[in-house]
């Protein structure tokens, strides 16, 4: 994970797992399989990944985002004024598995100095980008290739693929459709009080509270790229009867995006209950 939390493959994974090849073919396939069937998920992958996928070669730029020390320490090597054979650098880096990686043939003997220190920061830039994440890339992306064509796949730059497999970031919840692709069970249709109640609670809600009551029920907290209307399973409330509003908590079965809603007595109170679980995490259910 970089330090702006956003994902991509660990390339010393092989060290904690002798299956780790198959994992990240499998992941790349889960993926894959969301994307095919129009599901939303969570995580958010980091673009020099996402360039893989895409079949890009990342570049030194792309390395200030994987490791922000490294491109900075770069940095003040490119712009060096001083001698740079003085800082005794070579061409060699350190391997995931902590022994030394020549970026040249011999490299442990060839100094860095201010006629090659250019090729030495393409050279390890290269190394960390690109060489060092190349298997799990592959294996993740020979799984995501079963479903998705790479043909397709060339249309998008990172940021919208990104938005194919996570939704809209940043967007802010559009109630009125939601509310247009909503289904109720064990409702009487769309006048039902529990969904009347449910989007008059919705709209009260702060586009804070909107966003966790999505991931609350479906797991992401971001809108379909096309709206609610492409949402699968589509967004479903289940009304759940009470006797009284301290009988029950609304609950969620995430795999089937489905809000189970008990038959409070308001909508003000409806809102206060659903505010209370998305703001505990509470409620989730796996059936």
């Amino acid at each position: 994970m970089t330090e702006s939390r956003l994902l991509y493959p660990n390339p010393e994974a092989w060290k904690y797992h002798e299956h780790v090849t198959q994992l990240f073919e499998f992941l790349g396939l889960v993926i894959g399989k969301a994307i095919f069937e129009s599901i939303v998920v969570d995580p958010s992958f980091a673009p020099f990944f996402l360039a893989k996928l895409l079949g890009r070669h990342n570049s030194y730029y792309d390395l200030e985002s994987l490791d922000p020390s490294l491109f900075s320490n770069l940095q003040l090597l490119k712009n060096y004024s001083g001698d740079v054979a003085d800082l005794c650098c070579s061409f060699v880096t350190t391997g995931t598995d902590g022994q030394e990686v020549p970026l040249l043939p011999g490299g442990a003997d060839i100094p860095v100095t201010n006629s090659n220190r250019f090729r030495y920061i393409y050279l390890l830039s290269d190394y960390k980008l690109n060489t060092e994440l190349k298997g799990a890339s592959e294996a993740f992306l020979s799984g995501f290739k079963r479903l998705i064509d790479e043909r397709w796949l060339r249309m998008f730059g990172e940021d919208e693929l990104q938005q194919v497999i996570s939704g809209s970031q940043g967007a802010s919840v559009d109630v009125d459709d939601l509310q247009r692709h909503t289904q109720g069970s064990n409702c009487r249709g769309a006048k039902d009080k529990v969904l009347v109640d449910f989007f008059i609670a919705m709209r009260a809600m702060s586009n804070e509270h909107r966003v966790k009551l999505l991931r609350f029920v479906t797991s992401c907290s971001r809108t379909p790229l096309l709206g609610f209307g492409h949402l699968e399973p589509p967004f479903t409330v289940h009304k759940v009867h009470v006797r009284s509003d301290s009988e029950k908590l609304p609950t969620a079965s995430t795999c089937f995006n489905t809000l189970k809603l008990p038959s409070y007595s308001s909508w003000k109170v409806m809102k206060q209950k659903l505010e209370f679980v998305i703001v505990q995490d509470a409620g989730f259910e796996l059936d």
